[in-house]
Protein backbone atom coordinates (compact mmCIF):
# COMPACT_ATOMS: atom_id res chain seq x y z
CA UNK A 1 0.00 0.00 0.00
CA UNK A 2 1.22 3.41 -0.72
CA UNK A 3 0.96 6.12 1.37
CA UNK A 4 -1.57 8.69 0.99
CA UNK A 5 0.24 11.64 -0.26
CA UNK A 6 2.71 9.56 -2.07
CA UNK A 7 2.69 10.21 -5.96
CA UNK A 8 2.56 6.92 -8.68
CA UNK A 9 5.34 6.05 -10.17
CA UNK A 10 4.55 5.96 -14.11
CA UNK A 11 6.26 2.66 -14.33
CA UNK A 12 4.34 -0.69 -13.61
CA UNK A 13 6.68 -3.06 -12.11
CA UNK A 14 6.03 -6.34 -13.77
CA UNK A 15 4.30 -8.90 -11.13
CA UNK A 16 6.15 -11.42 -9.07
CA UNK A 17 4.79 -15.48 -9.36
CA UNK A 18 3.16 -14.97 -6.00
CA UNK A 19 1.26 -11.99 -6.64
CA UNK A 20 0.23 -13.02 -10.09
CA UNK A 21 -1.01 -16.29 -8.35
CA UNK A 22 -3.22 -13.94 -5.94
CA UNK A 23 -4.16 -11.36 -8.84
CA UNK A 24 -5.70 -14.40 -11.02
CA UNK A 25 -7.40 -15.76 -7.51
CA UNK A 26 -8.75 -12.33 -6.94
CA UNK A 27 -10.10 -11.82 -10.43
CA UNK A 28 -11.69 -15.50 -10.01
CA UNK A 29 -13.34 -14.43 -6.93
CA UNK A 30 -14.86 -11.20 -8.33
CA UNK A 31 -16.54 -12.80 -11.53
CA UNK A 32 -16.67 -15.96 -13.44
CA UNK A 33 -17.26 -13.97 -16.92
CA UNK A 34 -14.42 -14.69 -19.16
CA UNK A 35 -11.59 -11.39 -19.23
CA UNK A 36 -10.28 -9.90 -22.54
CA UNK A 37 -7.25 -8.58 -21.13
CA UNK A 38 -6.27 -7.46 -17.75
CA UNK A 39 -5.71 -4.09 -17.87
CA UNK A 40 -7.80 -0.19 -17.75
CA UNK A 41 -8.35 0.55 -21.55
CA UNK A 42 -8.92 3.83 -21.63
CA UNK A 43 -6.85 5.10 -24.42
CA UNK A 44 -8.38 5.40 -28.22
CA UNK A 45 -4.10 4.20 -29.35
CA UNK A 46 -5.22 0.96 -27.06
CA UNK A 47 -8.54 -0.01 -28.36
CA UNK A 48 -8.77 -3.43 -30.09
CA UNK A 49 -10.50 -1.82 -33.17
CA UNK A 50 -9.83 -4.62 -35.48
CA UNK A 51 -11.85 -6.96 -33.19
CA UNK A 52 -14.58 -4.39 -32.49
CA UNK A 53 -15.41 -4.22 -36.38
CA UNK A 54 -15.36 -8.49 -36.49
CA UNK A 55 -19.75 -8.43 -35.83
CA UNK A 56 -19.76 -6.66 -39.40
CA UNK A 57 -17.35 -9.12 -40.64
CA UNK A 58 -19.91 -12.02 -39.06
CA UNK A 59 -22.95 -10.74 -40.53
CA UNK A 60 -21.42 -10.31 -43.77
CA UNK A 61 -19.64 -14.08 -43.57
CA UNK A 62 -23.96 -14.97 -42.50
CA UNK A 63 -25.09 -13.08 -45.34
CA UNK A 64 -23.00 -14.81 -47.30
CA UNK A 65 -23.78 -18.44 -46.40
CA UNK A 66 -27.35 -17.80 -46.51
CA UNK A 67 -27.80 -16.37 -49.67
CA UNK A 68 -25.67 -16.14 -52.91
CA UNK A 69 -28.42 -13.76 -54.66
CA UNK A 70 -27.39 -10.22 -54.82
CA UNK A 71 -28.41 -7.67 -52.10
CA UNK A 72 -29.99 -4.35 -52.46
CA UNK A 73 -29.98 -3.62 -48.42
CA UNK A 74 -29.46 -4.88 -45.33
CA UNK A 75 -32.28 -3.78 -44.03
CA UNK A 76 -35.93 -5.39 -43.29
CA UNK A 77 -38.21 -2.26 -45.08
CA UNK A 78 -41.57 -2.57 -43.50
CA UNK A 79 -42.42 1.19 -43.56
CA UNK A 80 -44.01 2.71 -46.77
CA UNK A 81 -41.71 5.71 -45.67
CA UNK A 82 -38.39 3.82 -46.32
CA UNK A 83 -39.79 2.59 -49.65
CA UNK A 84 -37.27 3.40 -51.71
CA UNK A 85 -40.73 4.51 -54.61
CA UNK A 86 -38.34 6.06 -57.13
CA UNK A 87 -36.50 3.22 -57.71
CA UNK A 88 -39.63 0.81 -58.33
CA UNK A 89 -41.22 3.45 -60.71
CA UNK A 90 -37.98 2.99 -63.30
CA UNK A 91 -38.77 1.30 -66.41
CA UNK A 92 -34.84 0.66 -66.95
CA UNK A 93 -32.08 -0.89 -65.97
CA UNK A 94 -30.89 0.02 -62.81
CA UNK A 95 -27.32 0.81 -61.47
CA UNK A 96 -28.63 -1.08 -58.46
CA UNK A 97 -28.00 -5.04 -57.29
CA UNK A 98 -31.44 -6.44 -58.68
CA UNK A 99 -32.56 -10.30 -58.92
CA UNK A 100 -33.45 -12.08 -61.84
CA UNK A 101 -35.27 -14.90 -59.67
CA UNK A 102 -36.92 -15.13 -56.55
CA UNK A 103 -34.26 -14.88 -53.51
CA UNK A 104 -33.02 -18.19 -52.15
CA UNK A 105 -32.39 -18.05 -48.65
CA UNK A 106 -30.52 -21.77 -46.98
CA UNK A 107 -32.37 -21.27 -43.53
CA UNK A 108 -34.19 -24.73 -43.75
CA UNK A 109 -32.98 -27.01 -41.40
CA UNK A 110 -29.89 -24.98 -40.29
CA UNK A 111 -30.54 -22.23 -37.55
CA UNK A 112 -28.77 -18.72 -38.44
CA UNK A 113 -26.24 -17.60 -36.17
CA UNK A 114 -27.35 -14.00 -35.55
CA UNK A 115 -30.35 -12.20 -36.99
CA UNK A 116 -30.32 -11.05 -40.78
CA UNK A 117 -32.36 -8.19 -42.48
CA UNK A 118 -32.25 -8.56 -46.08
CA UNK A 119 -33.81 -6.68 -48.79
CA UNK A 120 -33.96 -7.12 -52.65
CA UNK A 121 -34.79 -5.97 -55.60
CA UNK A 122 -36.28 -8.48 -57.90
CA UNK A 123 -36.73 -7.58 -61.95
CA UNK A 124 -40.57 -8.64 -63.10
CA UNK A 125 -39.14 -9.09 -66.78
CA UNK A 126 -37.51 -12.21 -65.84
CA UNK A 127 -39.86 -13.11 -62.75
CA UNK A 128 -43.27 -13.49 -63.37
CA UNK A 129 -45.39 -11.91 -61.04
CA UNK A 130 -47.26 -14.20 -59.74
CA UNK A 131 -44.18 -16.07 -58.98
CA UNK A 132 -43.04 -13.50 -56.34
CA UNK A 133 -44.01 -15.26 -53.00
CA UNK A 134 -42.96 -18.43 -53.93
CA UNK A 135 -39.58 -18.82 -52.58
CA UNK A 136 -37.61 -22.26 -50.86
CA UNK A 137 -38.98 -22.01 -48.22
CA UNK A 138 -42.21 -23.79 -48.31
CA UNK A 139 -45.36 -23.08 -47.51
CA UNK A 140 -45.75 -19.21 -45.92
CA UNK A 141 -49.76 -19.41 -45.30
CA UNK A 142 -51.19 -21.77 -42.99
CA UNK A 143 -54.97 -22.65 -43.09
CA UNK A 144 -55.30 -22.64 -39.32
CA UNK A 145 -53.11 -19.86 -38.32
CA UNK A 146 -51.18 -17.25 -39.99
CA UNK A 147 -52.07 -15.42 -43.29
CA UNK A 148 -50.87 -13.34 -45.47
CA UNK A 149 -52.30 -9.65 -45.03
CA UNK A 150 -52.22 -7.18 -47.09
CA UNK A 151 -52.51 -3.31 -47.75
CA UNK A 152 -52.54 -0.70 -50.23
CA UNK A 153 -51.03 2.69 -50.25
CA UNK A 154 -52.64 5.56 -52.67
CA UNK A 155 -50.51 7.73 -54.58
CA UNK A 156 -51.30 10.40 -57.15
CA UNK A 157 -48.62 11.63 -60.10
CA UNK A 158 -47.14 14.06 -57.68
CA UNK A 159 -45.76 11.18 -55.61
CA UNK A 160 -48.09 12.00 -52.47
CA UNK A 161 -50.28 10.08 -50.71
CA UNK A 162 -54.15 10.51 -51.65
CA UNK A 163 -57.69 8.65 -51.05
CA UNK A 164 -58.69 5.63 -53.38
CA UNK A 165 -59.95 7.45 -56.71
CA UNK A 166 -57.86 10.58 -57.00
CA UNK A 167 -54.78 7.72 -57.47
CA UNK A 168 -52.41 7.45 -60.08
CA UNK A 169 -50.73 4.18 -58.71
CA UNK A 170 -51.23 1.71 -55.80
CA UNK A 171 -48.42 0.74 -53.57
CA UNK A 172 -49.36 -3.05 -52.55
CA UNK A 173 -47.77 -4.46 -49.11
CA UNK A 174 -47.77 -7.78 -48.52
CA UNK A 175 -46.95 -9.21 -45.03
CA UNK A 176 -45.52 -12.61 -44.25
CA UNK A 177 -45.03 -14.47 -40.84
CA UNK A 178 -43.54 -18.05 -41.36
CA UNK A 179 -46.07 -20.43 -39.90
CA UNK A 180 -43.08 -22.97 -39.76
CA UNK A 181 -40.43 -20.87 -38.25
CA UNK A 182 -38.58 -21.94 -34.90
CA UNK A 183 -38.89 -19.84 -33.09
CA UNK A 184 -42.92 -18.46 -33.80
CA UNK A 185 -42.64 -15.56 -35.06
CA UNK A 186 -39.15 -15.28 -35.67
CA UNK A 187 -38.96 -15.43 -40.57
CA UNK A 188 -40.71 -12.47 -41.60
CA UNK A 189 -41.40 -11.28 -45.45
CA UNK A 190 -42.66 -8.43 -46.72
CA UNK A 191 -43.62 -8.00 -50.86
CA UNK A 192 -43.71 -4.78 -52.09
CA UNK A 193 -45.43 -4.06 -55.54
CA UNK A 194 -46.43 -1.21 -57.22
CA UNK A 195 -48.95 -0.89 -60.03
CA UNK A 196 -51.29 1.48 -62.47
CA UNK A 197 -53.85 1.05 -64.61
CA UNK A 198 -51.12 0.15 -67.05
CA UNK A 199 -50.35 -3.13 -64.91
CA UNK A 200 -47.50 -3.77 -62.49
CA UNK A 201 -43.82 -1.93 -62.27
CA UNK A 202 -40.94 -3.51 -63.66
CA UNK A 203 -39.19 -3.83 -60.45
CA UNK A 204 -40.67 -5.49 -57.03
CA UNK A 205 -39.08 -5.38 -53.53
CA UNK A 206 -39.12 -8.24 -51.47
CA UNK A 207 -37.58 -8.04 -47.78
CA UNK A 208 -36.63 -10.40 -44.93
CA UNK A 209 -36.57 -10.27 -41.28
CA UNK A 210 -34.92 -13.67 -39.91
CA UNK A 211 -33.94 -13.56 -36.25
CA UNK A 212 -30.94 -14.85 -34.50
CA UNK A 213 -31.42 -18.71 -33.97
CA UNK A 214 -34.13 -19.61 -36.31
CA UNK A 215 -34.69 -21.97 -39.14
CA UNK A 216 -37.50 -23.30 -41.27
CA UNK A 217 -38.68 -26.47 -40.16
CA UNK A 218 -38.62 -28.52 -43.37
CA UNK A 219 -42.64 -29.72 -43.57
CA UNK A 220 -43.46 -32.30 -46.32
CA UNK A 221 -46.42 -31.63 -48.52
CA UNK A 222 -49.51 -33.30 -46.84
CA UNK A 223 -50.67 -35.13 -50.28
CA UNK A 224 -46.33 -36.84 -50.45
CA UNK A 225 -46.19 -40.41 -50.25
CA UNK A 226 -43.06 -39.84 -48.87
CA UNK A 227 -42.67 -37.51 -45.73
CA UNK A 228 -38.53 -37.28 -45.84
CA UNK A 229 -38.48 -34.58 -48.58
CA UNK A 230 -39.52 -31.24 -47.36
CA UNK A 231 -42.41 -29.17 -49.49
CA UNK A 232 -41.90 -26.89 -52.41
CA UNK A 233 -44.31 -24.65 -54.19
CA UNK A 234 -44.38 -25.36 -57.91
CA UNK A 235 -44.29 -21.57 -59.43
CA UNK A 236 -48.07 -20.23 -60.30
CA UNK A 237 -46.96 -19.49 -63.86
CA UNK A 238 -45.66 -23.09 -64.30
CA UNK A 239 -49.14 -24.41 -62.92
CA UNK A 240 -50.69 -21.87 -65.37
CA UNK A 241 -48.64 -23.17 -68.31
CA UNK A 242 -49.16 -26.48 -67.22
CA UNK A 243 -53.26 -25.96 -66.94
CA UNK A 244 -52.56 -24.21 -70.64
CA UNK A 245 -50.95 -27.12 -72.40
CA UNK A 246 -53.93 -29.80 -70.72
CA UNK A 247 -56.42 -27.30 -71.92
CA UNK A 248 -54.48 -26.72 -75.40
CA UNK A 249 -54.33 -31.31 -76.04
CA UNK A 250 -58.01 -31.12 -74.74
CA UNK A 251 -58.64 -28.72 -77.60
CA UNK A 252 -56.79 -30.94 -79.97
CA UNK A 253 -58.28 -34.43 -78.81
CA UNK A 254 -61.99 -32.82 -79.51
CA UNK A 255 -61.02 -31.33 -83.02
CA UNK A 256 -59.71 -35.07 -83.66
CA UNK A 257 -62.44 -36.39 -82.35
CA UNK A 258 -64.48 -34.53 -84.69
CA UNK A 259 -62.50 -34.86 -87.64
CA UNK A 260 -63.47 -38.92 -87.58
CA UNK A 261 -66.76 -38.48 -86.78
CA UNK A 262 -66.63 -36.78 -90.03
CA UNK A 263 -64.59 -39.00 -91.86
CA UNK A 264 -66.79 -41.90 -90.42
CA UNK A 265 -70.19 -40.94 -91.26
CA UNK A 266 -73.12 -41.99 -89.36
CA UNK A 267 -71.58 -44.39 -87.22
CA UNK A 268 -69.66 -42.60 -85.29
CA UNK A 269 -72.33 -40.52 -83.53
CA UNK A 270 -74.19 -43.71 -82.14
CA UNK A 271 -71.18 -45.72 -81.03
CA UNK A 272 -69.87 -42.15 -79.14
CA UNK A 273 -73.18 -41.54 -77.32
CA UNK A 274 -72.58 -45.22 -75.90
CA UNK A 275 -69.11 -44.48 -74.46
CA UNK A 276 -68.86 -41.83 -71.59
CA UNK A 277 -65.06 -40.79 -70.04
CA UNK A 278 -64.33 -38.29 -67.55
CA UNK A 279 -60.92 -37.70 -68.72
CA UNK A 280 -61.89 -33.80 -69.02
CA UNK A 281 -62.84 -33.10 -65.57
CA UNK A 282 -59.92 -30.69 -64.12
CA UNK A 283 -58.24 -33.39 -62.61
CA UNK A 284 -57.15 -35.67 -64.52
CA UNK A 285 -58.53 -38.92 -64.27
CA UNK A 286 -57.80 -42.35 -65.63
CA UNK A 287 -61.09 -44.00 -65.17
CA UNK A 288 -63.21 -44.75 -68.47
CA UNK A 289 -67.29 -44.24 -68.21
CA UNK A 290 -69.16 -46.70 -69.99
CA UNK A 291 -72.77 -46.38 -70.83
CA UNK A 292 -75.27 -49.62 -70.15
CA UNK A 293 -75.32 -51.81 -73.41
CA UNK A 294 -72.20 -50.83 -75.16
CA UNK A 295 -71.42 -53.43 -78.25
CA UNK A 296 -68.13 -55.82 -77.68
CA UNK A 297 -67.08 -54.97 -80.74
CA UNK A 298 -66.79 -51.63 -79.56
CA UNK A 299 -63.01 -51.47 -78.65
CA UNK A 300 -62.08 -47.35 -78.72
CA UNK A 301 -64.12 -44.89 -76.59
CA UNK A 302 -64.60 -41.82 -77.39
CA UNK A 303 -64.11 -39.16 -74.87
CA UNK A 304 -67.02 -36.71 -73.94
CA UNK A 305 -66.69 -33.11 -72.89
CA UNK A 306 -66.95 -31.66 -69.56
CA UNK A 307 -71.02 -30.54 -69.83
CA UNK A 308 -71.52 -34.17 -70.67
CA UNK A 309 -70.15 -35.61 -67.84
CA UNK A 310 -72.01 -33.37 -65.77
CA UNK A 311 -75.28 -33.77 -67.23
CA UNK A 312 -74.67 -37.23 -66.74
CA UNK A 313 -74.53 -36.37 -62.93
CA UNK A 314 -77.53 -34.53 -62.73
CA UNK A 315 -79.68 -37.45 -63.67
CA UNK A 316 -80.65 -40.16 -61.17
CA UNK A 317 -78.37 -43.22 -60.40
CA UNK A 318 -78.43 -46.31 -61.64
CA UNK A 319 -77.68 -47.69 -58.40
CA UNK A 320 -75.97 -50.50 -59.16
CA UNK A 321 -74.39 -51.67 -56.23
CA UNK A 322 -71.02 -53.89 -57.35
CA UNK A 323 -68.87 -54.17 -53.99
CA UNK A 324 -69.75 -55.03 -50.17
CA UNK A 325 -69.53 -51.69 -49.63
CA UNK A 326 -71.68 -49.98 -52.03
CA UNK A 327 -74.90 -48.09 -50.04
CA UNK A 328 -77.14 -45.68 -50.65
CA UNK A 329 -75.76 -43.55 -47.93
CA UNK A 330 -74.71 -39.66 -49.22
CA UNK A 331 -71.68 -38.20 -49.31
CA UNK A 332 -71.20 -35.10 -47.22
CA UNK A 333 -69.27 -32.28 -48.41
CA UNK A 334 -67.02 -31.39 -44.79
CA UNK A 335 -64.29 -29.28 -43.65
CA UNK A 336 -60.77 -30.89 -42.94
CA UNK A 337 -60.66 -28.71 -39.84
CA UNK A 338 -63.42 -30.08 -38.58
CA UNK A 339 -62.67 -33.90 -38.24
CA UNK A 340 -60.83 -34.76 -35.21
CA UNK A 341 -59.96 -37.99 -36.30
CA UNK A 342 -55.86 -37.15 -36.80
CA UNK A 343 -53.83 -38.21 -40.42
CA UNK A 344 -56.43 -39.87 -42.52
CA UNK A 345 -56.46 -41.24 -46.24
CA UNK A 346 -58.47 -40.96 -49.48
CA UNK A 347 -60.35 -44.29 -49.33
CA UNK A 348 -60.05 -44.04 -52.91
CA UNK A 349 -56.64 -43.18 -54.06
CA UNK A 350 -54.98 -43.68 -50.57
CA UNK A 351 -53.28 -40.17 -50.49
CA UNK A 352 -52.57 -38.72 -47.17
CA UNK A 353 -55.14 -35.90 -46.78
CA UNK A 354 -52.88 -32.23 -46.21
CA UNK A 355 -52.29 -31.03 -42.47
CA UNK A 356 -52.28 -27.54 -43.39
CA UNK A 357 -54.71 -27.64 -46.90
CA UNK A 358 -55.48 -24.61 -48.33
CA UNK A 359 -58.57 -23.85 -50.48
CA UNK A 360 -59.86 -25.86 -52.05
CA UNK A 361 -58.03 -28.50 -50.95
CA UNK A 362 -59.84 -28.23 -47.39
CA UNK A 363 -62.86 -29.45 -48.43
CA UNK A 364 -63.66 -33.55 -48.63
CA UNK A 365 -66.63 -35.86 -48.62
CA UNK A 366 -67.41 -37.79 -46.37
CA UNK A 367 -69.14 -40.91 -46.76
CA UNK A 368 -70.12 -44.23 -44.47
CA UNK A 369 -69.65 -47.62 -46.00
CA UNK A 370 -72.29 -50.23 -44.39
CA UNK A 371 -70.70 -53.54 -45.26
CA UNK A 372 -73.59 -56.20 -47.10
CA UNK A 373 -74.14 -58.86 -45.16
CA UNK A 374 -74.35 -62.27 -47.31
CA UNK A 375 -75.99 -64.67 -44.82
CA UNK A 376 -78.63 -62.31 -43.90
CA UNK A 377 -79.03 -60.57 -47.74
CA UNK A 378 -79.43 -57.29 -45.69
CA UNK A 379 -76.66 -54.17 -45.04
CA UNK A 380 -75.48 -55.03 -41.73
CA UNK A 381 -76.25 -51.61 -39.34
CA UNK A 382 -73.59 -53.01 -37.25
CA UNK A 383 -70.43 -52.69 -39.12
CA UNK A 384 -70.53 -49.05 -40.25
CA UNK A 385 -67.42 -46.89 -41.16
CA UNK A 386 -66.54 -43.59 -42.34
CA UNK A 387 -64.58 -42.89 -45.41
CA UNK A 388 -63.24 -39.68 -46.40
CA UNK A 389 -62.67 -39.23 -49.89
CA UNK A 390 -61.03 -36.21 -52.28
CA UNK A 391 -63.54 -34.00 -53.29
CA UNK A 392 -62.93 -34.84 -56.99
CA UNK A 393 -64.84 -36.78 -59.58
CA UNK A 394 -62.13 -38.86 -60.39
CA UNK A 395 -61.58 -40.22 -56.86
CA UNK A 396 -65.21 -40.21 -56.12
CA UNK A 397 -66.08 -42.74 -59.74
CA UNK A 398 -63.19 -44.85 -58.70
CA UNK A 399 -64.60 -46.58 -55.78
CA UNK A 400 -68.11 -45.58 -56.52
CA UNK A 401 -69.14 -46.04 -59.93
CA UNK A 402 -72.99 -45.61 -59.22
CA UNK A 403 -72.30 -41.82 -57.60
CA UNK A 404 -74.08 -39.23 -59.47
CA UNK A 405 -74.25 -35.60 -57.71
CA UNK A 406 -77.95 -35.55 -57.57
CA UNK A 407 -78.91 -38.32 -55.84
CA UNK A 408 -75.56 -38.44 -53.08
CA UNK A 409 -74.00 -35.05 -52.80
CA UNK A 410 -75.18 -33.13 -50.02
CA UNK A 411 -73.87 -29.93 -48.68
CA UNK A 412 -75.31 -28.96 -45.19
CA UNK A 413 -76.52 -25.32 -44.47
CA UNK A 414 -73.57 -24.73 -41.98
CA UNK A 415 -70.96 -26.15 -44.18
CA UNK A 416 -72.64 -23.87 -47.54
CA UNK A 417 -72.50 -20.73 -45.55
CA UNK A 418 -68.55 -21.61 -45.03
CA UNK A 419 -67.90 -22.19 -48.46
CA UNK A 420 -65.51 -19.34 -50.27
CA UNK A 421 -66.02 -18.72 -54.06
CA UNK A 422 -62.70 -20.54 -54.65
CA UNK A 423 -64.57 -23.22 -53.03
CA UNK A 424 -67.81 -22.97 -54.89
CA UNK A 425 -66.06 -22.74 -58.14
CA UNK A 426 -64.36 -26.30 -57.13
CA UNK A 427 -67.44 -27.99 -56.83
CA UNK A 428 -69.03 -26.82 -59.91
CA UNK A 429 -66.56 -27.78 -61.70
CA UNK A 430 -66.06 -31.27 -60.20
CA UNK A 431 -69.68 -32.25 -59.46
CA UNK A 432 -71.98 -29.59 -61.45
CA UNK A 433 -72.95 -27.82 -58.13
CA UNK A 434 -75.31 -24.54 -58.36
CA UNK A 435 -74.95 -22.39 -55.76
CA UNK A 436 -77.62 -19.64 -56.75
Amino acid sequence: MLPANARRSQHVPALLPDDEQTLSDEIARLTSDPVYRRRFINSINDLPIDILLQPWKTLSDEIARLTSDPVYRRRFINSINDLPIDILLQPWNLNEPVCTVVPHLDIVRAPTEIGVQLAFLVDTTRVAVTDLSTDNLGQWNASQGRRMTMRKFFYNRDKMRCVEGEHDFVITRKTYVHPNAIPDGSVRKIIWQLSSEHGYSRYALVTYDIGPNSMIEPMPHGNSRTKLEAYQRKEPSVLAEIRSRKEDEKSKRQSDLRKRMLLDGDEVPVAAKQVKRSGSIAAPSSITLYEEGIDDDVSDGYPLTHEDVMERMAQPSMRRFTRPYHNDEPFNVVFLSDLNVGLIQCASCGVDFSQHPLPPEDVVLEHVERFWNQRTGAFSTQQMQKRYIHARLDCVLSRYDYFTTVDFLAISNDVRARLTDMHQQCLTEEFGCSFD
